[in-house]
């Protein structure tokens, strides 16, 4: 601090009012040390209780209110103060909690001094009418400088922006600010202008329009970057784990920690001198997440006996479960991801199987609130300004629930492969950037993906392998997402355990997981990750040559139409033989390729039969499950098997094929004697013969 400004200050602090105990050490303390005290930088309560503990004696009195002037300055919160009070006393037993607070008031009161000597020894060229257009800028731009180390407006992509904070709902967003909205907050930082009132005296006025427009539109403004808002703790690129409230320069990120959040500290300081530790905690932390919350969840058709049973034995996970745990450990990790990270889709062949469920309950982890959207529109305009509109909240997830339309979108690729989301908003010439930290994910019965979005997906399939799944009554816990919000705390300990231990171990790359193609910072740090756990986790993304079966499925009612047809021949049947039986029968399959001359493709629709292996289906009054039988003559065979249908509860619907607000689909007629393999499927005169006839007719009709 400048020797005008330092003398001002302590006059200031002299003049002000001090409580009881602020005034004692205030008495203490000679103006020399006062003066050093103004020089103090703002520092996180990790930094200062270390300084504490790595003391050799007992704290000085000056150093220890050094370190709680710095904790004022970065903004640490009361649950901060009292654990340094205690480190403090542990040290030193002659300390006592009274003088301490006293201490923090003398801070406060040392800040505000601070204040009011710039002001009383100011030398600023703020007034209009007195100072140029260039000084006031000048002035502008020094004073938004000055803020930088408690700051209160952020550059964020090409934008202005601050922290909305709504303590009764316990939310955080980023909010855009207009012109108008960042005139309004200059004054509420220290930025103030003024005009002159007579010869010596001065009056504050509102920041000049001019001067205004032209800090608005600076391409350089001095402020702090902000990429986004956390509700967690975060680690830096270089690994270090960010714990303090508010703004931190390592991450960029704004972190606001929910209300009476308590998360179990991680003891990377008894790591150093116990590696059994470690291995111990993350055991716990990785049976913790698997057992509690990610065991009820049928990944790729497994129970919670396959999984807990694998994870007992060192046995692979499915691949489905570690990209869900990727899904969680990915916002504490973000910025330690240079580029952009695929979105996530979460697969069912059956409603009700769990995948919102699942998703709102790693909302909940990482920010303690669920949101699910409506499925993105099919018009790409629409799309494009809820995707832009979504990215501007700062949200860790957007989670599309229940997508059903086909799925096609450049904006949303372009959205997947940038670490920026550029857009031209309505009322403005100009085009906006905003950073992308957010994931996109989609929940979906077989939804149909693009090629091109198809390789922007991260996949986890829940296969029940049952045909009602909501008539599930076996869950762990009876209220999941209330037991998931009483032991947030401990989750997030789970996840900040597993990433500290592979930043100890030396932060390396995954072995197992195959190349992601424009995501290999994300497949570096998030697969590394999860391998680092242990054995069972060397499956992270193993499931992506599935991918193209899942995500470009397509189930109509068509399908149950050529089942209830194909159960009446009872005997397996290649996707060549179905695609004949639906040719002759007249079936009208959605999403289904055609050969050259109007027939159905044996390779398509063998496309859709895989992504349906597994799932059961209600076909009249008897229950199937389709599976593959296996090859003959190096032709894959599908099967229907018929299945006990399970007792339904009191009161609940038996399961049906019937899509919500479709008619009831009634099969037609058809010959029941079984295929053969020399059977002549197309003899003139014959019924199926006439309905392919028909069929065919229509196709040329249309053609014409």
């Amino acid at each position: 601090m400048k020797k005008n400004t330092a003398q001002a200050a302590l006059a200031a602090l002299r003049a002000s009012k001090l409580s009881a105990g602020a005034k004692r050490i205030y008495q203490d303390l000679s103006d020399k040390k006062i003066e050093s005290l103004f020089d103090v930088l703002p520092m996180d309560f990790e930094e200062v209780s270390e300084r504490i503990m790595r003391m050799p004696g007992s704290p000085k009195r000056l150093e220890v209110i050094s370190g709680i002037l710095g904790m004022q300055r970065r903004g640490a919160d009361e649950g901060q103060f009292i654990r340094l009070y205690g480190i403090i006393i542990a040290k030193d037993s002659d300390y006592e909690k009274a003088w301490l607070k006293g201490a923090r008031d003398f801070a406060r009161a040392v800040i505000e001094a601070e204040g009011a000597g710039a002001v009383e020894s100011q030398t600023d060229k703020n007034v209009e009418g007195v100072h140029s257009h260039a000084e006031l800028m000048g002035y502008g731009l020094q004073k938004l400088k000055d803020t930088g180390h408690l700051p209160s407006i952020f550059r964020h992509g090409t934008e202005l922006a601050r922290v909305a904070l709504v303590k009764e709902e316990n939310a955080a967003s980023v909010t855009i600010l207009s012109r108008d909205a960042f005139a309004a907050v200059l004054p509420l930082v220290g930025v103030d202008y003024r005009r002159q009132r007579t010869e010596t005296t001065t009056i504050g006025i509102a920041p000049p329009q001019n001067v205004i427009r032209d800090l608005y539109h600076h391409p350089e403004l001095p402020l702090p970057y902000l990429a986004g808002i956390t509700r967690i703790p975060t680690f830096a690129s270089d690994g270090t784990l960010i714990t303090a409230s508010g703004y931190s320069s390592l991450t960029y990120n704004y972190y606001v920690p929910s209300v009476g959040l308590e998360i179990p500290p991680v003891t990377t300081g008894i790591w150093k001198k116990d590696d059994e530790a470690r291995k111990r905690d993350v055991s716990e932390a990785a049976k913790f997440l698997i057992t509690e919350v990610f065991g009820d969840y049928p990944f790729d058709g497994k129970s919670r006996q396959d999984i807990e049973e694998a994870l007992e034995k060192g046995e692979p996970m499915p691949a489905s479960l570690c990209n869900a745990l990727g899904l969680l450990i990915e916002p504490f990790v973000r910025p330690m991801i240079k580029g952009p990270c695929p979105a996530v889709l979460v697969s069912k062949p059956s409603p009700s199987t769990g995948a919102t469920f699942l998703i709102e309950a790693i909302q909940l982890i990482i920010s303690g609130q669920s949101k699910a959207r409506p499925p993105l529109s099919s018009s790409e305009e629409e799309r494009r300004k809820v995707l832009f509109t979504a990215v501007k909240g700062g949200e860790s997830l957007l989670l599309f629930d229940n997508q059903k339309a086909t799925v096609d979108s450049p904006t949303l690729a372009s959205l997947l492969t940038s670490t920026t989301f550029t857009d031209r908003e309505l009322g403005r010439s100009e085009e906006r950037a905003l950073p992308v930290r957010s994931t996109v994910v989609f929940t979906s019965n077989n939804a149909l993906f693009s090629e091109e979005l198809q390789r922007r997906l991260s996949l986890i399939r829940l296969d029940a392998k049952m045909p009602n799944p909501k008539e599930r009554s076996d869950w762990r816990h009876d209220q999941f997402h209330t037991w998931v919000e009483d032991n947030r705390g401990k989750l997030i300990w789970c996840v900040l355990t597993i990433v500290a231990s592979w930043v100890a171990q030396g932060r390396k790359g995954p072995v197992h997981c195959p190349s992601v193609p424009s995501y290999s910072d994300w497949r570096r740090v998030v697969g590394g990750i999860i391998e680092s756990i242990g054995p069972s986790f060397t499956t992270f993304q193993g499931n992506r040559h599935e991918i193209e079966i899942y995500a470009a499925a397509n189930e109509e009612e068509g399908i149950v139409e050529l089942l209830n047809l194909w159960r009446t021949r009872n005997r397996d049947l290649s996707a060549k033989d179905l695609a004949v039986l639906a040719e002759d029968a007249d079936v009208e399959l959605e999403g289904i390729k055609t050969t050259r001359d109007g027939a159905y493709s044996p390779r398509s629709l063998s496309g859709m039969l895989s992504s349906m292996r597994g799932r059961h289906f209600v076909l009249g009054e008897e229950v199937f499950v389709l599976e593959d039988a296996g090859e003959v003559a190096h032709t894959l065979q599908w099967r229907l098997r018929k299945v006990d249908r399970p007792e339904a509860p009191s009161g609940a619907q038996a399961a049906s094929t019937d899509r919500p607000g479709r008619r009831k689909h009634v099969p037609r007629q058809s010959p029941s004697a079984p295929l053969s393999d020399g059977e002549n499927r197309r003899q003139p005169g014959s019924e199926t013969a006439v309905i392919g006839r028909s069929r065919r007719l229509r196709r040329g009709a249309k053609a014409a």
